[in-house]
């Protein structure tokens, strides 16, 4: 014990702290000349300290008079601009620490006789618990903790912005994602799926104060919904649709082609987010299907709360099956002149550790299919953020499926 390492206590042993806290305390070992008892004592408190959340503040406080005394300072510090009000629970609790008889809160039967120190007896101490507190008055606010968010104008942390400036330099005003409906089996699984990816959107949208980009005429989530057409339809059907869609929608929406240049603003070149004043607009470069398979991992009992396992079909609209087999080609070619440059020879180029071969997926064994799947909750805002780059995709988003992207 004597040896501890003050450093030993990690965040996922915050459990054990509590617990080890409470027995010192409650049991008179906190009085005791033992100094192994005080290294841990003082490891506990320390270790603590570091986490200096409410609810460890407030534990602390439970059982330390001078920490009791400091919690006002400590609670300011540690949330700074939240509202006192929601603080008034941490005064209940204390009051209720301070009514305490002295022996509960020494944690040690009070005697009028002086009673021998434990650790000059044999005996066991009496032991006095303290009066139980429940967890939800360690919580110093009724409501669930809601994060204030990223501001506007903190670029480039705040999506919002992100998405705003995108729109300046392309020239738009319009922005979103259109959606195929692939599956008619289930027409209230359908309308469930589209209640939690607007709800999805929106608390997204929030956290980075960017609900004004939602509004009506700004944000749209167009759905394609043909059962005659689209009903079963796969990757490629949904692609051709999606590139004659696009050529007069991005007109219909956005306005002339003079009313466009008219509205287009480069950002700064300080600007974190100026390298993507000419991206292409992510609206018409992909679309999403939504299959049978889709729709279950996001309706069903398991994707209610899931992120990882419940995604969306992102397709992307030009992507050609002999451009990525050319391109496979290239890459190798490329692989066989560095290895020539490097002192190598063409008998000794090993041609299938430089080809990657992949089981098919719809006749292509390449590692970009053209498709992918995305988890739904991380689709918008954040994923089609990254998309604004036209290189982001292919170089660092991408998971073949069955993978599944995170952004």
């Amino acid at each position: 014990m004597a040896e501890m390492d003050k450093h030993h206590f990690s965040g996922k042993a915050l459990c054990i702290r509590h617990l080890c806290f409470h027995d010192l305390y409650t049991s008179g070992c906190g009085k005791s000349t033992d100094p192994h008892l005080h290294l841990l004592r003082d490891t506990i408190t320390s270790s603590l300290s570091v986490y200096n959340s409410i609810p460890n503040i407030m534990l602390l406080a439970r059982f330390s008079s001078s920490w009791r005394a400091s919690v006002p300072s400590r609670i300011s510090r540690c949330h700074a601009n939240r509202p006192v009000a929601e603080f008034r629970p941490c005064g209940r609790v204390l009051h209720r620490l301070d009514q305490r008889p002295k022996s509960t809160q020494a944690g040690v039967q009070s005697s009028k006789e002086p009673k021998q120190h434990p650790a000059d007896s044999d005996e066991t101490p009496s032991i006095s618990w303290p009066e139980p507190i429940s967890w939800s008055e360690y919580i110093p606010w009724s409501e669930p903790y809601k994060s204030p968010g990223v501001a506007r104008g903190k670029r480039p942390h705040n999506i919002a912005d992100q998405i705003q400036d995108q729109l300046h330099a392309d020239g738009h005003y319009v922005w979103g994602l259109v959606l195929y409906r692939c599956t008619y089996g289930d027409d209230a699984a359908w309308r469930t799926f589209l209640e939690r990816i607007h709800a999805s959107i929106r608390r997204k949208m929030e956290f980075y104060h960017g609900l004004d980009l939602l509004e009506e005429d700004r944000f749209k989530l167009t759905v394609l919904d043909d059962a005659s057409r689209f009903d079963g339809a796969g990757v490629q059907l949904v692609r051709e649709h999606f590139k004659e869609w696009r050529k007069r929608a991005i007109h219909e929406e956005q306005g002339t082609s003079e009313e466009i240049e008219a509205r287009r603003v480069r950002p700064d070149i300080r600007d974190h987010w100026s390298n993507t004043y000419d991206a292409t607009v992510v609206r018409y470069r992909f679309c999403v299907r939504i299959d049978e398979a889709a729709l279950h991992s996001i309706v069903s009992t398991e994707g209610e709360g899931a992120r990882g396992e419940a995604w969306v079909n992102l397709v992307e609209a030009d992507w050609d099956l002999a451009e990525a087999i050319a391109e496979g080609e290239r890459e190798l070619e490329q692989a066989r002149i560095d290895h020539i440059d490097m002192g190598g020879t063409l008998e000794d180029f090993d041609v299938e550790y430089y080809s990657e071969v992949f089981p098919e997926i719809e006749g292509c064994s390449q590692k970009n299919v053209g498709w992918m799947k995305v988890q739904y909750k991380a689709l918008i805002p954040a994923f089609y953020t990254d998309l604004q780059d036209p290189n982001t995709l292919h170089e660092y988003l991408y998971e073949r499926p069955p993978g599944i992207g995170t952004g």
